[in-house]
């Protein structure tokens, strides 16, 4: 059992395991061609779509005009690969963690560097001092 004057550690803040998770492909959130596929094809924008484009040759999608009434079942790709996205979204790590609990870990994370890096500055320093003084600084020969 702890004493009672033995001071209270922090709970360990979650960090990423070694392995990394693979991020989703970009084609999984590269919705907007389509999105752009499917306004074009509409009688309306194919009609702007033709007249401010300068090239000789139509967008495909402009030959096969698309009936308003259409659209929802025309739609219905689009869709699914935004739900498909917002799945790989979800399925990453950390993604419910708060702003705020991501906050206190990147504090704790700068702390832990700040610490770590003055002992290697010690470290470094004792090292230049033995090394100076013509014999090399050895550790007092318990196992760490």
């Amino acid at each position: 059992m702890p004493s009672p004057t033995a001071p209270k550690r922090a709970p360990a803040p979650s960090t990423p395991s070694t392995s990394t998770v693979p991020f989703p492909p970009p084609q999984t959130f590269d919705i907007l061609p389509q999105i752009y596929d499917l306004v074009t094809r509409l009688p309306h924008a194919s009609l702007v779509a033709q007249t401010t484009t300068s090239t000789s040759t139509p967008h495909p999608s402009i030959t096969d005009p698309l009936d308003p009434k259409d659209l929802p079942q025309a739609a219905v790709p689009i869709k699914l690969k935004i739900q498909k996205a917002r799945a790989a979204v979800s399925a990453m790590p950390d993604v419910g963690r708060s702003i705020e609990e991501q906050g206190d870990e990147i504090q704790e994370l700068q702390k832990r560097i700040g610490r770590l890096r003055g002992v290697l500055g010690e470290l470094g320093r004792r090292a230049s001092e033995g090394k100076r003084g013509g014999e090399l600084v050895r550790g007092n020969g318990k196992e760490m």
